[in-house]
């Protein structure tokens, strides 16, 4: 995320990945949230993202995955509120399922 590298971050997805962050955030085709991310990135100064407290459950097929994180973005100045700086933390719990092939 910090090296806003559209390229790599379409590739983490398969070519029928749905992302699902509820309808508040994004629901549909995987790459298309991380276009949504980048565009929001694009308006900050500075951002950092940390993971952390990864644990991964793999059983045959299918898998999980339980992190925490933590996201540090910094706004530009705006001439009423000044710089701000937002601390989200968060955890992720997505569905990973082995879709093609075998896994060498």
């Amino acid at each position: 995320m910090d090296r806003l590298d559209v390229s790599l971050g379409h590739s983490i997805w398969h070519s029928d990945a749905i992302a699902d962050y509820g309808p508040d955030v994004y629901q549909g085709p995987g790459p298309g949230v991380i276009d949504l991310i980048f565009a929001q990135h694009r308006h900050t100064l500075h951002h950092s993202h940390q993971v952390t407290n990864i644990l991964i459950h793999v059983d045959g097929d299918k898998a999980g995955r339980d992190t925490r994180r933590s996201a540090l973005p910094q706004s530009a100045e705006d001439p009423v509120r000044g710089r701000l700086r937002l601390l989200a933390t968060y955890r992720a719990t997505p569905r990973i399922a082995r879709l093609y092939g075998s896994a060498t």
